[in-house]
């Protein structure tokens, strides 16, 4: 087959769990199919900025095309139509219109080449229902598409276009039972035939935990923060309860952080920010943990969850996600917590038990190996697409 990805940005730098998801998916397939990507040349996800040349490149193997995008986000503009949409019953179709267009990023040239090109393609995977590409160029080629989501129990889900657009591709791959039933509640039409794919996640051999310690001047015992420093993944929320937390208890432990700072970072002995990290000092970072925290409200699937299991760490999540809450229960790999009081009590008992801490590491482990290998993740896609779209 030929299978054409869609998605508003794309490369190896990015740091983000829809476009990582789709990278790593489209790497794997291209072992078996003819792949192309078509995205943008936006490299920053707040305003678009472009860090990235139109054109063809290849990456990691695999066929990636660009598009310019026609403008930045303006962030005023758009949380001005934000609120419209979200808060005032009053707002018109046009205007959730108009606010997928503000989302961005904007590239009408994207959507052209999608209708213009869409007899060289077999199937088209678009990423991330929320964003400009996705909404419009899928509506080129409903019959020949996949949607994978990746939404969110977040205002933007419950727009009226979006319960129209969910049954209009000929299938959807989510990424986990809890996304499926939210985008199911807010289909006034019904949805398409479905898998539900989760992600496959490899550690790399080698790794050196103590070295990477060393290197970067951490002493035991911390836990872990992976991801954007943002108050959307519950950060803000993180560096009240962490530094409330030293003052009731006044115990030795860090709070370290790996990923690109969207929010000021508390000046505090026992928050160190690392900034980004490399995959192979992600994982290292994981091995030398006692725990990685998930603070986020919002998530579809959260890989660096399923990255900390696969390294045999265990987690501590914001049980007020249900993603990431139930994930926690069908894997055993860790503990959730729904208050600042419950947070002090579970990270205590983690920290005093280490036998307990190990053996949820394990189950989580062990979950991913029967769950999510490649060979699962790869298998339902096709099957998805055998089922719902004919092929060459």
């Amino acid at each position: 087959m030929k299978i054409a990805f869609v998605i508003h940005r794309y490369g190896v730098e990015l740091v983000g769990g829809s476009e990582f998801h789709c990278r790593r998916i489209a790497e794997e397939l291209s072992a078996r199919h003819q792949v192309e990507v078509l995205t943008t040349t936006a490299s920053d996800y707040i305003t678009w900025q472009d860090g990235y040349a139109p054109g063809l490149e290849t990456v990691n193997g695999v066929k990636v095309r660009r598009f310019r995008t026609e403008r930045k986000r303006d962030l005023a503009w758009f949380k001005d139509i934000s609120d419209l949409c979200y808060y005032d019953k009053r707002h018109t179709r046009a205007d959730e219109l108009e606010w997928v267009r503000l989302n961005g990023p904007e590239s009408p040239e994207l959507v052209r080449f999608i209708k213009d090109h869409q007899a060289e393609f077999d199937v088209f995977i678009f990423y991330s229902y929320r964003y400009y590409q996705t909404y419009f160029g899928l509506a080129e080629v409903p019959g020949k598409s996949i949607l994978v989501p990746t939404a969110e129990e977040d205002p933007a889900v419950g727009l009226s276009i979006f319960s129209e657009f969910f049954a209009l591709p000929a299938g959807i791959l989510f990424l986990t039972p809890e996304e499926e039933d939210l985008v199911g509640r807010v289909s006034r039409m019904g949805l398409p035939p479905s898998e539900v794919i989760g992600f496959a996640v490899d550690v790399p051999p080698g790794l050196d935990p103590e070295g990477f310690k060393e290197r970067r001047g951490l002493a035991d015992p911390f836990i872990l923060y992976i991801g954007r420093v943002d108050r959307n993944k519950g950060c803000d929320g993180l560096f009240r309860y962490f530094q409330e937390y030293l003052k009731w208890k006044a115990r030795p432990v860090d709070l370290v952080l790996g990923g690109s700072a969207a929010l000021p970072i508390p000046s505090h002995p026992r928050i160190k920010s690392l900034g980004f990290l490399s995959d192979r000092e992600k994982f290292e970072a994981l091995q030398a943990c006692r725990l990685l925290v998930m603070p986020s409200p919002y998530e579809s699937l959260c890989i660096v969850v399923l990255e900390a299991w696969k390294s045999g760490r265990c987690t501590l999540v914001n049980g007020l996600c249900k993603v990431l809450r139930e994930q926690t229960r069908r894997s055993g790999g860790g503990l959730y917590y729904y208050s600042f009081a419950e947070f002090c009590e579970t990270l205590d008992f983690l920290l005093d038990n280490p036998e307990i801490r190990d053996a949820l590491g394990r189950t989580g482990r062990e979950y991913m190996e029967e769950n999510f290998e490649w060979v699962h993740v790869v298998g339902k896609i096709e099957r998805l697409i055998a089922r719902t779209i004919p092929t060459r």
